[in-house]
């Protein structure tokens, strides 16, 4: 019998297309995806029971219970902590040849690389970078939209940055997240330069065919088209945030559920959502910059790419 044990790991960066990379490798006849997206396993040193609550009812996920029930359902985003369970996610993959596991958290987890190493020495890793400013801010977008944030985005940035709590699921680590010159370092030094593929998300969106190619011969798979790249995890702005941000509150603590049914609830949000996005200003960017701007020129020297494009003009 065929091991069944995971040899892809796309690690991250959040918000830098992962999710849209899993469902165009879903459709490839040579590649099973687990069917939780991101079940984390790997990133050990992040512990559940210190999440927030409202980013744990966020998950809406319950490992004992998830795993009762076959065929296991679809599911975004979970923290699987039983490797018995972990396992079970890959019991269907016997005719693919490339099994991928999905997880962003283990780009920033300081111990995800080791781990991965450990449980399957010649798995490939395949990376996708985000502009870090960019990054930061469709992850304020996203957690806007969640009800984690009420204020605008420089304002929630800085407060985020200067908590003393800074934890995964706790604080929202929209810099820490977007410092990729140790997190890639992490898997250089440990799996070997062939066996890591780092992507960048303007080639990812721009030239999709193309990068969707160099990845199939990456993983040694027949090469796939795909007509045009599917839009996810796009954010809904609301029209008060700081209204959202209460209600998100309310609704965690099982306070809205209580009195509204969800249809209605669903119903209720284009009332208070923006149809249209919002953008970030030069003036934002070149603030955000001084963040990054030392990490961007170590990553260019580590994975040998010019990042230009990620530089903002001071003028």
């Amino acid at each position: 019998m065929k091991d069944n044990k995971p040899n892809l790991f796309i690690v991250g960066a959040a918000r830098s297309g992962t999710t849209t990379l899993y469902h165009i490798l879903n459709k490839h006849s040579d590649i099973f995806v687990s069917p939780i997206k991101e079940s984390n396993f790997f990133s050990q040193d992040i512990i559940p029971n210190r999440f927030s609550k409202k980013y744990n009812d966020s998950l809406g996920f319950n490992e004992k219970s998830y795993f009762e029930n076959y065929p296991l359902q679809k599911h975004q985003i979970a923290f699987v902590r039983e490797k018995e369970n972990y396992i079970k996610l890959f019991t269907d993959a016997n005719k693919k040849s490339i099994i991928a596991d999905f997880s962003t958290s283990y780009l920033y987890s300081d111990v995800a690389a080791s781990n991965i190493y450990q449980f399957n020495q010649k798995a490939k890793i395949i990376i996708l970078l985000r502009n870090p400013i960019e990054r930061a801010f469709s992850h304020y977008k996203m957690a806007l939209e969640m009800g984690f944030v009420k204020g605008c985005f420089l304002e929630e940035i800085d407060k985020d940055f200067r908590k003393l709590d800074k934890y995964w699921g706790v604080s929202e680590l929209f810099i820490e997240l977007g410092m990729y010159y140790k997190q890639v370092k992490s898997y250089k030094d440990i799996f070997p330069e062939n066996q890591i593929k780092v992507i960048l998300f303007d080639d990812f969106i721009n030239t999709s065919q193309s990068t969707i190619i160099s990845i199939c011969n990456f993983l040694e798979i027949k090469k796939i088209n795909i007509a045009t790249i599917p839009r996810m995890n796009t954010s809904l702005i609301p029209k008060n945030k700081k209204l959202h941000y209460i209600i998100s509150t309310l609704r965690g603590k099982g306070l809205i559920q209580s009195i509204f049914p969800n249809k209605l609830i669903n119903k209720m949000k284009k009332y208070y959502f923006n149809t249209s996005s919002i953008y970030i200003s030069i003036n934002e960017q070149r603030y955000m910059y001084d963040y990054f701007k030392l990490d961007i020129v170590k990553l260019e020297k580590l994975i040998h790419c010019d990042l230009s494009r990620w530089k903002v003009n001071k003028n």
